[in-house]
């Protein structure tokens, strides 16, 4: 029979997963999560007999045979241990651009969260030139009807369009970006011919650690009292917890540092995998739980959960420099 597992239990599984390694030692199901970096030395010849030093080199797939998982850890370089606020759930990152056309949520099915541009990208959410971020809640009613990839005169609103087969329906483009605050929590806001809803800030800081071409963090245990930000979501935003739910967050990044100054991490060796382990043991086959941890000191088999494995072209690694890693978990 038909069936889905629905959005609600993939955003569930997300934050239950974060949540899982916020408890404390002591208690009985105490987990923590890191990632890992392996295998320094060369992939073997790809099906074209190129190396990985070749132009075009096609780096192989992971797969979680037996024999894999136990080369992958025979051939672990380090683990760095990840904290809670190191996992953030994400959505699609758009900054305000005037001319831009937004899909505001709840018009009906097929309009919901559609993107104009590309059938990845959601345009029903913007962070403005102060940070603020906005969830589209209202358009004009004037736009244009393309039938087939083909604009069609015909059709002059959205439900008489997306009652069309292959129509997609496009409102006026914005013209003046949401700025400030509600008077009242909760209040719409009318900028111009579109009216949005304010969800959270995002400061300089948060910007830079979480922000990149693609994504930018959803509010969900950003601030804590007392830290930038707090007051203003308190008082104005969401509820976090709500956060994901609201803005439909299926994808969670992972960001971490490693830095040639990291004990335990070598910083002059290369890696080829980056991966992420449940609750790893070391070498007295205790749950590890330090910072960080050499291929010396961990378990000579392969102990906790993996998570995920990612191979790589060859990553060289100084005392110089340091790796900014994102792992993007879609749920």
């Amino acid at each position: 029979m038909p069936a889905i597992i629905t959005e609600d239990f993939r955003i569930t599984t997300m934050t239950n997963f974060i949540a899982g390694f916020a408890n404390d030692p002591g208690e009985t199901h105490y987990k923590t999560l890191y990632m890992g970096v392996a295998k320094n030395n060369a992939w073997p010849t790809d099906g074209a007999g190129r190396i990985e030093t070749d132009p075009g080199f096609t780096v192989p797939t992971p797969t979680e045979t037996d024999a894999a998982i136990d080369t992958l850890w025979t051939e672990i370089v380090a683990l760095k241990r990840l904290n809670p606020d190191d996992l953030i759930p994400v959505v699609r990152e758009v900054t305000y651009e005037n001319g831009d056309k937004w899909s505001f949520i709840g018009i009906n099915p097929n309009s919901v969260k559609k993107s104009f541009t590309s059938t990845d990208s959601y345009k029903s959410i913007v962070r403005n030139s102060e940070g603020r971020v906005y969830l589209c809640t209202g358009e004009p009613s004037t736009g244009t009807c393309y039938i087939n990839a083909s604009s069609d005169s015909n059709y002059t609103t959205r439900t008489t369009c997306e009652a069309q087969l292959n129509s997609v329906w496009v409102p006026t483009a914005s013209n003046s970006e949401p700025l400030g605050l509600p008077v009242n929590p909760g209040d719409q806001l009318t900028f111009g011919n579109y009216t949005w809803e304010y969800l959270w800030i995002l400061n300089v800081n948060e910007i830079a650690t979480f922000v990149n071409d693609d994504w930018q963090p959803v509010s969900y245990g950003l601030y804590s009292e007392g830290q930038p930000g707090y007051v203003e979501q308190d008082i104005y935003g969401i509820n976090p917890a709500d956060a994901p739910k609201k803005v439909s967050s299926t994808n969670l990044m992972i960001r971490i540092f490693l830095s040639g100054t990291d004990t335990g991490i070598p910083d002059d060796d290369d890696f080829r995998i980056v991966f992420l382990v449940d609750s790893p043991r070391d070498v007295n086959d205790d749950i590890c739980v330090n910072n960080n941890y050499a291929s010396a000191d961990l378990s000579i088999t392969d102990t906790g959960n993996l998570i995920f494995i990612e191979n790589k072209l060859p990553v060289m690694r100084s005392s110089e420099q340091q790796e900014d890693i994102r792992l993007i978990l879609q749920y």
